[in-house]
């Protein structure tokens, strides 16, 4: 999609593939993610990612933005 055509897009597919595809079968619920969102300031691309590397657990994802 177009969407790879963003600085980020491009950051991001420098990833690994399998990395991106096992982040993308992490269930986020919404109200995590508006709440990551509010509290830490960030884009909901960065709240999303920072979510599914803790699994869904917005406890630590949450702790390690704050750090």
């Amino acid at each position: 999609g177009s969407h790879w055509r963003t600085p980020v897009g491009h950051w991001l597919s420098s990833f690994s593939c399998r990395r991106e595809k096992e982040l993308a079968k992490v269930t986020i619920k919404k109200e995590d993610l508006e709440l990551i969102m509010t509290e830490m300031e960030i884009s909901r691309a960065a709240a999303e990612r920072s979510l599914r590397e803790h699994m869904g657990n917005v406890v630590e994802a949450l702790i390690t933005l704050t750090n």
